[in-house]
């Protein structure tokens, strides 16, 4: 109901209570009840609505450097009020077939796999006549063992010069198995391998000759040199290749090994965010199965561990098994055991190598029934192949029925082998469920696993979050959660050039939102081509959708889709500033009042920011007047350290685009004149890109300087009018400072101009007096103040005169004010009369005696006047409130 219409309502039924109001005042309490219900309902419904659209997820975005210096940053996603939705998702199911055949043993140590053909004296079209040319240059089998003791690589002879020009071939005999029965001096017994990386046939080889390739190759000085051992036969020695990882080559890592690796992140990855349950499958010939378990411990310690050779072991129901075929039947197994198969998928992890060779007969490997892919074998029978794959394929489409099946081929042998590729597709759904390394180019366990992990936790999910970064930033791959799904995306850019964006696709899992939201985080780089600028710029970090200029989108959001209902929640775009990588800084200052009376502070802001992309430290800052040589004091800031009596500030450190804000004070002495003082900001700062440079930066201020005004009264009065001879008097003197600034060392006389007539000031604290006490020293008499001094004379008796007069002259330190007042008593032969004190004041005129009287002000005090104001006031206002209230009363 809109809120128009609930308003024309409520007015309506309004009315109607105001009719039954007038026609029966029996229903007033009920009219009055329902018209507090319609109130209630026009102010909580709107508000019941709102707070049923406050149920819905928000999504916020920001961004912040975290290496300003290495151009690294961090993007985070905030997403709200999901408790509801995660706390509804289902854990996950996972059947992981792992192969662990003979063949997951071969080394894949990172710079061990090299590409190096090889091919037998045969393949030349003048073969014997090349074989006459080599044996003569070939050592003695004693000789030929010697130097195999030495070390295996001077097994690779090099072959004469006619043969091979650029020397890029060696010449090993090998060690054949079916051929071992070949003596030394046999052309059969021998290989030609190519050692460089220009892997192209020597001249004279024939172009349809078979041509092998090793992979488990290490590289030397003297070129690339497959991976093998030394072996003394009756009649030879020759050279054995080995794919498995070898201490004493320097191997490092085996399939094996990135296996446990991956499956262990795989695993905490399933039970750190989705929760999970798993029935491992190891499989080689038949298969071990371990049972479901949701302990993460327990589901890694089958591989890991080997817990595997402890389970229970099944065969194939054929009579050779396949490896293939009982990985499949294991994962069929699991599935049995199973009420429900929701959000249940199954992995297939397999190196291809070998596609069969179990006996059901005799219950061990079975060499009869091996289908090698090494190559390496003179002779062997392949028209099993496509029976065994068949097999395994047959029994997949009864699991894909079931459950989805991944299927993941790995290793060097894998990418090579074409045939156990196509295997493994049929094998897996199909799609997104196939993961080609080949194809996509994956060779680092991590990536093959995320790619499995993120699209199978993906795919059970309900809600998801998609963030496109934008063609600035790289996303650091490694250091996201194996279950984030990562995509390239081709774009055109900014320069209208093609490029690449990663798209990031977050599921939400049933472990997040305890506290209903959850941060994800997204490490990024600023691409090089972006960082050289000359000013500060701006750099988003989303590329908004749908990538076309001109056209609206976003480029962070979720997307919550429960049965079939799409819900998208966007999030604004953050962007981060750039600043120019030459270090730079700026100071610039101001004075926070424009004009400042002496006496007083004068207070300026000083602020220093970093232009560059680097970190500045230790940055000195000062503030002096050049004219004056006053230097300013620094107040207290954070990260700021202060020294020298706090005249100089060091900041601590500056990040790139930050600015500190200093205040600086300078207390301005009462004595300066009139001027406009101009202080300097120096700031001095280490460039961190060359240590021995200097930066440093300067900011000037003005300031207008008002002098203070002096001025001061003075006022003088006698105890008495008259007086007579003999008789004392005593004089009060009153200065009292006038003026804006403080009065130092106030020269005070008190003189008479009748001669013979001598006054002297009384003594009192704080006052200096002469020795002859005709002359007082005030130290000083701050802005406001009045000092008052007493002085006294006895009249002489032989005193004639009529009137006696008496002056008080009182000056500054500097003598450039003086002001006078003074005193007359009239002098009586006989009784004097009571005195009067009287006051008289006299301005003065600097340098000159001048006359005057001034009045006492006149102050007065209304504020009982106006209590009684108020009170009346009051008291009228109650009466007319009791009378109203009587009035009422008598009508009703």
């Amino acid at each position: 109901m809109s809120a128009d219409k609930r308003h024309r309502l409520t007015r309506n039924k309004q009315k109607g209570i105001d009719v039954i109001l007038k026609k029966n005042k029996k229903w007033k309490i009920a009219a009055l009840f329902l018209g507090a219900v319609l109130m209630l309902q026009n102010a909580f419904l709107p508000k019941a609505a709102m707070a049923q659209e406050n149920l819905q997820p928000t999504l916020e975005k920001s961004a912040r450097w975290t290496d300003a210096a290495s151009y690294e940053a961090e993007i985070q996603l905030n997403l709200k009020k999901i408790k509801e939705i995660t706390s509804l998702q289902p854990s996950v199911g996972v059947i992981a077939m792992l192969d662990v055949t003979d063949s997951m043993q071969a080394c894949e140590t990172e710079g061990h796999v090299h590409k190096v053909s090889f091919h037998t004296l045969d393949a030349f079209e003048n073969s014997s006549q090349v074989w006459e040319k080599i044996k003569e240059t070939l050592p003695d089998q004693e000789t030929y063992a010697r130097m195999g003791e030495a070390g295996t690589e001077n097994l690779f002879l090099k072959l004469p010069e006619e043969i091979d020009p650029q020397q890029r071939c060696r010449l090993v005999c090998r060690y054949t198995e079916t051929g071992n029965s070949y003596p030394q001096d046999n052309p059969r017994g021998w290989r030609v391998v190519y050692t460089t990386e220009d892997q192209s046939l020597l001249p004279g080889v024939r172009a349809d000759a078979p041509v092998f390739s090793w992979y488990h190759c290490i590289r030397r000085e003297e070129g690339i040199f497959p991976v093998g051992e030394m072996e003394i036969l009756n009649d030879r020695t020759v050279w054995k290749d080995t794919e498995r990882k070898t201490e004493a080559f320097g191997c490092q890592e085996s399939r094996m090994d990135q296996l446990v690796e991956g499956y262990n992140r795989f695993l905490e990855t399933l039970f750190e965010n989705q929760g999970a349950k798993v029935c491992p499958v190891a499989f080689h010939g038949g298969y071990y199965i371990g049972g479901w378990t949701e302990s993460l411990e327990e589901a890694k310690a089958f591989l890991t561990e080997q817990k595997y050779l402890e389970a229970e072991a099944v065969m194939p129901q054929n009579p050779t098994g396949t490896n293939h075929e009982a990985a499949v039947l294991g994962a069929l197994d699991a599935i049995n055991r199973l009420e429900d198969t929701q959000n249940v998928f199954a992995l297939l992890f397999t190196d291809g190598s070998t596609t069969s060779g179990y006996s059901h007969q005799t219950g061990s490997p079975d060499t009869g029934c091996l289908d090698p892919h090494s190559y390496g074998q003179e002779e062997y029978d392949a028209s099993y192949q496509t029976a065994f794959a068949q097999w395994a394929i047959e029994d997949a489409a009864i699991l894909k029925e079931k459950v989805p099946v991944y299927g993941v081929g790995y290793g060097y042998s894998m990418k090579m082998d074409h045939y156990s590729q196509n295997t493994v597709e049929q094998i897996s759904s199909g799609e997104e469920y196939f993961i080609d390394t080949k194809e996509q180019n994956l060779d680092n366990i991590m990536e093959i696993f995320r790619a499995v992990c993120s699209d199978m936790i993906l795919k059970s999910v309900p809600m998801k979050v998609v963030d496109y970064i934008s063609e600035y930033w790289l996303t650091d791959v490694q250091a996201l959660p194996l279950d984030w799904k990562v995509e390239e995306i081709p774009i055109t850019n900014q320069k209208n050039e093609e490029d690449i964006i990663q798209k990031l696709t977050i599921p939400v899992t049933r472990t997040m939102g305890e506290d209903d939201q959850e941060t994800f985080r997204i490490p990024v780089t600023l691409r090089e081509a972006y960082r050289n600028v000359e000013t500060p710029v701006w750099y988003e970090t989303n590329q908004d959708e749908p990538f076309e200029k001109g056209e609206n989108g976003c480029g962070a959001y979720a997307v919550y889709q429960p049965a079939e209902q799409e819900l998208r929640i966007e999030a604004e775009t953050p962007r981060l500033d750039v600043y120019p990588q030459k270090a730079d800084f700026t100071i610039e200052k101001k004075a926070l009042q424009e004009q400042v009376k002496a006496g007083e502070k004068a207070a300026y802001e000083i602020t220093a920011t970093n232009l560059s992309q680097q970190t500045l430290n230790e940055i000195q800052v000062e503030d002096i007047f050049e004219s004056t040589g006053w230097r300013a004091e620094f107040g207290a800031c954070e990260g700021v350290r202060l020294e020298e009596e706090d005249t100089k500030a060091v900041i601590g450190k500056l990040e790139r685009g930050e600015s500190k804000v200093l205040t600086a004070y300078i207390q301005i002495p009462e004595e300066q004149k009139s001027e406009v003082l101009i202080n300097t900001a120096q700031a001095k700062a280490v460039n961190p890109q060359n240590p021995g440079e200097i930066l440093e930066r300067k900011a000037q201020a003005r300031t207008e300087i008002t002098e203070l005004k002096t001025d001061f009264e003075v006022e003088k009065t006698a105890d008495k009018e008259e007086a007579k001879p003999g008789e004392e008097i005593v004089y009060t003197i009153r200065i009292q400072n006038t003026g804006e600034r403080t009065l130092h060392s106030v020269l005070a006389v008190d003189q008479f101009l009748n001669q013979g007539v001598k006054a002297a000031f009384r003594e009192q604290e704080g006052i200096q007096l002469s020795q002859e006490k005709d002359q007082a020293v005030i130290p000083q008499i701050l802005s406001g103040e009045t000092v008052t001094l007493e002085a006294s004379v006895v009249i002489p008796e032989n005193f004639k005169n009529t009137e006696l007069i008496n002056m008080a002259i009182v000056s500054t330190e500097d003598q450039s004010l003086k002001k006078e007042a003074e005193e007359t008593v009239k002098i009586q032969q006989g009784t004097a009369k009571t005195p009067t004190p009287s006051a008289k004041s006299q301005t003065q005129t600097p340098g000159n005696y001048a006359k005057g009287v001034s009045d006492q002000p006149k102050t007065g005090d209304n504020t009982r006047t106006r209590e009684w104001k108020t009170a009346l006031l009051l008291a009228g206002l109650g009466c007319l409130t009791a009378g109203f209230g009587l009035l009422i009363k008598k009508k009703n």
